[in-house]
């Protein structure tokens, strides 16, 4: 005499949202704990991925520049007028990004381009995006508070001072930011593969009737 039953219904949610990408298994498929069963695009997850790790490479040759000394070799005028050239430089490629990104759209749309050209453009847009406003950020602020060190009448050897320990604790600041997004994104790519959690047997496959999750 045996009784025979089935295990316990346990439900896969994805968690992340994306297009999916594929399926790997079947209904009625064993599978053990670990094992991947659907992948879901994690296009734009690396895009901010790129994004930010470009942000992150500034940012620390910026606080190698800033701990080298090299900046205090020149008065925060001269540094501000730095990030000035800067932004114009950064200002520059964005538009010409943001032009070619526009100009490959309108060439995909009349289907004289593939997607992954497009993709492209709108990663390197995204990039000079980015880049333009964290030099747009950093000017003004840095005009901001040297403003304010010059209202209160420090000598000029206390503004200089006082303007780079807070020119570097800003980039230290950016710095961990940056890794922390990064460190969220990749947990986000990984979770873009969903996996088993129990070893079983597929029963039902809702991802099979939809595009995205």
């Amino acid at each position: 005499n045996a009784v025979i039953s089935l295990g316990k219904e346990y439900h896969i949610l994805s968690k992340v949202n994306g297009s999916i990408e594929e399926v790997l298994v079947n209904e009625n498929s064993p599978v053990k704990k670990g094992d991947v069963l659907i992948k879901i695009s994690s296009r734009d997850l690396l895009y901010q991925k790129q994004l930010r790790q470009s942000n992150l490479d500034s940012y620390m040759a910026k606080k190698e520049e800033s701990d080298i000394g090299k900046l205090m070799t020149t008065s925060p005028m001269e540094y501000i007028n730095g990030l000035g050239s800067s932004l114009e430089s950064a200002r520059a490629a964005y538009e010409a990004a943001q032009t070619e990104y526009n100009a490959k759209q309108a060439l995909y749309e009349s289907q004289s381009i593939s997607l992954m050209e497009l993709e492209s453009a709108k990663a390197s847009f995204e990039s000079a995006k980015s880049n333009f406003e964290t030099a747009s950020s950093r000017l003004d602020e840095s005009n901001k508070y040297l403003k304010s060190l010059k209202d209160e009448g420090l000598s000029e050897k206390d503004i200089s001072k006082k303007f780079y320990e807070s020119t570097k604790k800003q980039i230290e600041a950016a710095i961990e930011s940056e890794k922390t997004s990064i460190a969220q994104l990749e947990h986000q790519i990984e979770d873009c593969e969903v996996k088993a959690e129990y070893d079983g047997i597929i029963s039902k496959i809702p991802a099979k009737d939809i595009s995205m999750a």
